[in-house]
């Protein structure tokens, strides 16, 4: 499977963590998932059922996410946070797989999935990974936050006469009823 959610493709990791060029994107999906319906309502609040309406309008989010995600080329505030959400999920994703991604159930319990010729992580190394892709994850989630609240100080409703009207707002020039 190519693309394990609408929210991430192969392109999204690049750059970000290392993968094998084969590797298998839908070992993602249920850390994905649980990010989604936990994470992400927490995170983006009422603006991800917007989000979610602006993926499937969009194929999924087919805009690649900038190199850097400060860099606000977006028009459109939905793709500006689409993009910062983005390094959010491939790190929190990622550091859950590091965490826990080759335990196993069985029916006689939980197991770590071993190869002939490759040794396991230590906890401590397992620890570490997890802390490291978390912590990266954590400082996307304070960008995300700190763009949202700046989006809703920009769109504050303020006696609103119904009537279209334009302003600009750090250099941009968007209409008063654009708030999102």
């Amino acid at each position: 499977m190519e693309q394990p959610t609408p929210w991430l493709n192969r392109a999204s990791f690049q750059g970000r963590v290392k993968l094998p060029h084969n590797f298998d994107l839908s070992v993602f999906e249920p850390f994905i998932l649980d990010l989604e319906e936990i994470a992400l309502p927490a995170l983006l609040g009422d603006k991800l059922a917007a989000l979610k309406a602006w993926l499937d309008t969009n194929q999924y989010g087919i805009v690649a996410p900038p190199d850097d995600p400060d860099e606000e080329v977006a028009v459109d505030p939905l793709e500006t946070l689409y993009k910062k959400v983005v390094p959010y999920l491939v790190y929190a994703a990622y550091a859950e797989y590091a965490f826990g991604g080759d335990v196993q159930a069985t029916n006689t319990g939980m197991v770590v999935k071993e190869r002939e010729s490759s040794s396991s992580l230590s906890d401590t190394q397992r620890t570490q990974l997890y802390r490291n892709y978390r912590d990266k994850a954590n400082a996307r989630a304070v960008l995300i936050t700190k763009y949202l609240d700046e989006q809703r100080q920009s769109c504050v409703p303020s006696a609103y006469s119904g009537e279209a009207r334009i302003s600009s707002s750090g250099g941009k020039t968007r209409a008063k009823s654009d708030c999102w």
